[in-house]
């Protein structure tokens, strides 16, 4: 365990100049973080609150780890509470082995939980998972609930073969070509969206009632997730119909896991009208087969009010074998209140947009 005498533990404030530190500490342990990102997680959410803790060597002031929160606004049993998603976890290599990630995140979680924050909830990977559940007493719900639909043969037979593409060199982010609007049937059209209004918060109030638990993914939401994200490139569309938003999906084409990985970040439409579902998901898939995407990904819970729709659209459980990596799902509560219901997996609603890396 850490000499608690030779620790500080500091509650950071986000400063441009504090998050150049946080930066390069990661940098220095071998992840590469860029600083317009943490800018926009720590100063520009919609709560507009941040949670980092430092542990501080007091013999030269330098960060021994770092401890993040992310503050986000969620549904929860009928409220509207903030909760805090698990962000960034790292002890410099020159601190490790000594309990700082224990200190540190429990230091946060008591200073939390006398704010009201109703709960935590995270993805860490494989390595972390346990710390998160025997040290600091989460629940875990098993591994995020990874959807896999295949469009290229070629990428599953290198993986069975183990052979790698060519190097091409391109960037992560790939451009999509797709026409900004597509006519339908029946007065129906699929219309890129840039931007998200009044139209979208009434499809949105539809939606919501089929969410226990879950980020509230209102028009604010979705423009700082998906408009003001730095370095993304997300197609957006709307299916309308006689000019009514009734559904909207959300993807992007990255170069990852040695292909062309097609996301299904979003697909959220009016359970009445399962249509826009259906189209805006053969709208996605036709669009990124035809940008020469190898696979498409989602996450999607088998008991969620769109999974059917992914089902119907050619989605599978995607084998553990390969997986691109393995996350798993926790939470904890920060008081009593609702606690049967958080710790009930079948109460939440998880997609791509919870990620914090896509």
């Amino acid at each position: 365990m850490a000499n608690e005498e030779q620790y500080e533990l500091l509650r950071g404030t986000a400063s441009d100049e504090e998050l150049e530190k946080y930066r390069k500490c990661f940098s220095e342990n071998g992840t590469e973080k860029s600083i317009e990102l943490l800018k926009w997680f720590h100063q520009g959410n919609l709560p507009q609150l941040q949670a980092i803790y430092y542990a501080i060597d007091k013999n030269n002031s330098q960060i021994a780890a770092i401890y993040t929160y992310l503050p986000v606004i969620m549904k929860c049993m009928g409220a509207t509470v903030v909760a805090m998603q698990s962000f960034d976890t790292l002890t410099d290599y020159r601190h490790r082995s000594k309990g700082l990630f224990v200190r540190l995140a429990s230091t946060l979680e008591k200073e939390e939980s006398l704010k009201k924050n109703e709960l935590v909830y995270g993805f860490p990977n494989e390595n972390s998972v346990h710390g998160f559940v025997k040290k600091l007493k989460f629940t875990y719900f098993g591994e995020v609930p990874f959807l896999i639909k295949p469009l290229r043969i070629s990428y599953f037979l290198r993986k069975l073969f183990r052979q790698k593409a060519a190097d091409t060199k391109e960037e992560i982010n790939l451009n999509i070509d797709v026409p900004k609007k597509n006519l339908l049937k029946n007065n129906c059209s699929i219309t890129s969206i840039t931007r998200f209004g009044e139209d979208y918060n009434l499809l949105w109030g539809k939606i919501a009632s089929k969410i226990n638990i879950g980020i509230n993914r209102d028009a604010a939401y979705m423009n700082w997730r998906y408009i003001a994200k730095p370095g993304e490139n997300y197609s957006i569309y709307g299916f309308y119909e006689t000019g009514i938003l009734n559904g909207i999906v959300i993807f992007t084409l990255k170069n990852k896991h040695d292909g062309r990985i097609g996301y299904l970040m979003e697909i959220l439409f009016d359970t009445d009208n399962m249509h826009a579902g259906n189209a805006l998901l053969s709208f996605c898939s036709k669009t990124l087969r035809n940008n020469r995407a190898d696979l498409i990904l989602a996450w999607c819970f088998s008991h969620s009010f769109n999974y059917f729709c992914h089902r119907k659209a050619g989605f599978y459980k995607l084998p553990e074998k390969i997986r691109p990596q393995k996350l798993g799902i926790i939470t904890k509560t920060l008081n009593s209140r609702r606690a049967e219901d958080i710790y009930n997996v079948k109460n939440w609603f998880f997609s791509y947009s919870d990620s914090d890396t896509v």
